[in-house]
């Protein structure tokens, strides 16, 4: 039996919209593929972009930290010098104190001199003993003593520990009273740092092998 005409128009037109329907989604889509697509190109060129960046800024603080350490250490090696120079300024002071003292020590040496000569002179019947000497000078004379002293002690203890210290395979350290044991094993241990570095830095302008 033949289905009726007005009926399979209905569905045409049904089915027809729902094609329209259909294409309107997948037009959809496709412009919703083609704005990801564009905006994914726009994000990787950001991207791209900001590594770039990301390198370059990280390449230049590289080197502003490198110059910021080098800064630092100069800094650090300028007030060296600066306590260098100020040790060699007190040094100065110090030896123009002693030069002045030895000249005070020899004056008042010449001195008894000049007593002995007052006191020839002076007729009998006359106290002349000595006075005994001033106590500030005798205790200034002590403390100037031991300092000096306590000086020759250190260096000789020096020279000791430095001996010491370059025996052979340091055998000589035990040797030491114990007070200078310590010294002279960090001085060994400081010339094996130095004799390590120096073996690992070539020398300079030395000519390599054919």
């Amino acid at each position: 039996m033949a289905r009726d005409a007005q009926q399979v128009e209905s569905e045409v037109q049904a089915l027809r919209a729902e094609l329209e329907a259909v294409q309107a989604r997948a037009s959809d889509y496709e412009a919703t593929l083609a704005e990801l697509g564009r905006r994914k190109d726009e994000t990787a060129g950001r991207l791209a972009l900001s590594q770039r960046q990301t390198a370059e800024f990280a390449s230049r603080l590289e080197v502003r930290e490198a110059e910021l350490e080098e800064a630092r250490q100069q800094a650090l090696y300028d007030d060296f010098l600066d306590a260098v120079k100020g040790r060699e300024a007190a040094g100065l002071d110090a030896a123009a104190a002693i030069e002045d003292a030895l000249a005070s020590f020899a004056a008042y040496d010449r001195s008894y001199d000049d007593v002995a000569a007052a006191r020839a002179d002076v007729g009998p019947g006359h106290d002349v003993t000595d006075p005994p000497e001033p106590v500030e000078l005798v205790e200034a004379r002590e403390r100037l003593v031991e300092f000096v002293r306590s000086k020759i002690d250190e260096q000789l203890d020096d020279e000791v520990v430095e001996s010491a210290a370059r025996s052979f395979a340091g055998y000589e350290i035990e040797k030491l009273p114990e007070h200078l044991q310590a010294a002279a094993r960090a001085r060994r241990r400081r010339l094996s740092t130095e004799q390590a570095k120096s073996k690992r830095t070539p020398a300079a302008g030395k000519p390599g092998g054919s």
